[in-house]
């Protein structure tokens, strides 16, 4: 099984990702995609407030 990750997007306090899976079929055919999802980390503070990332 394989992934692959893909930044979309990077803004003022998140950053969005593309997750894409992958696995080799069990006939050894070749690879397959099983599932893809985003993702959105999102900085925030103690008090879970967001925040502007440092770069």
């Amino acid at each position: 099984m394989s992934y692959y990750t893909t930044t979309e997007l990077v803004g003022t306090s998140s950053v969005t990702v593309t997750i894409d899976v992958e696995a080799e079929r069990a006939d050894g055919s070749g690879v397959a995609r099983v599932t893809s999802a985003k993702a959105v980390y999102v900085a925030v503070d103690r008090d879970g407030r967001s925040v502007a990332l440092s770069r």
